[in-house]
């Protein structure tokens, strides 16, 4: 019998140069959001090969049958992009865009391109080879909903790339930025397998309070996405006026709506 479960992509922990938590942190404040596992992207350039063994096995000793904590890196390529690589084995950095891309689509680990609106278009050639697009991220497009610029986009890449599907992701550095969205998914065991099956083939949905979007890029929600859109720049706007002027406990306190 299966069962739902949540969880969250796009985290990063004090193994990251910008990452504020322990793993042990953010294990506590993910369990009292209600969430079952976790997808880290810690950055390569934080990281060696010792490092990343160690980060690993720190992975898995956080892990349990209640909860999972899937490790992975936010890889700096040699084309000065960026791509994730969830569930690697081995340590990555500075490699050409293809050639990470190949190697993972080879080991069948799952690769996102993060935050899109980042880049430029032209520079991800390769779009063709990795299994999501960052449509929805928390950070830079909409804490409120995913983008709209983001969706029409994934929906040209899909063109080339049949088997894309869309992801969500917090890149998160604070405890505080828990909650703004999250995976949804069914499975039989809270296990890393289980979730990671249900992500390849597309068996989730991406979430949060006001709406929902599916793998293949479907907006469902009560209020109209580009107001959501609008609300959301609104937010991000008024953040960076008021912000130096607000102190820093408030701050912190306001991190998961600004």
């Amino acid at each position: 019998m299966k069962k739902t479960i949540k969880g969250a992509c796009h985290i990063h922990s004090s193994y990251s140069f910008d990452g504020e938590a322990s793993l042990e942190q953010l294990r506590k404040r993910a369990k009292k959001e209600k969430l079952q596992f976790l997808l880290m992207t810690e950055h390569s350039i934080s990281l060696n090969s010792a490092k990343y063994e160690a980060y690993r096995k720190h992975c898995e000793k956080l892990s349990d049958d209640s909860f999972i904590i899937i490790p992975g890196l936010e890889v700096l390529t040699k084309n000065r992009t960026e791509i994730i690589c969830i569930d690697v084995d081995i340590y990555l950095h500075a490699k050409a865009e293809r050639e990470i891309l190949q190697e993972m689509k080879k080991k069948k680990k799952l690769t996102i391109f993060p935050h899109p609106s980042r880049c430029d278009p032209a520079d991800r050639e390769t779009s063709n080879q990795v299994s999501f697009l960052e449509v929805w991220s928390a950070r830079y497009d909409g804490r409120l909903s995913p983008s709209k610029t983001n969706i029409e986009f994934y929906k040209q890449e899909k063109k080339k790339n049949h088997n894309l599907k869309c992801m969500n992701g917090l890149d998160l550095h604070y405890l505080e930025e828990f909650g703004r969205n999250w995976i949804e998914l069914e499975v039989s065991h809270v296990a890393k397998k289980d979730i990671l099956a249900a992500l390849r083939k597309g068996d989730y949905l991406l979430k949060n309070r006001l709406c929902t979007l599916t793998p293949n890029g479907i907006y469902q929600g009560k209020i109209a996405l580009t107001l959501l859109n609008s609300i959301d720049r609104s937010k991000r706007t008024l953040g960076k006026k008021l912000g130096k002027f607000i102190p820093k406990k408030i701050r912190t306190l306001l991190r998961k709506w600004y």
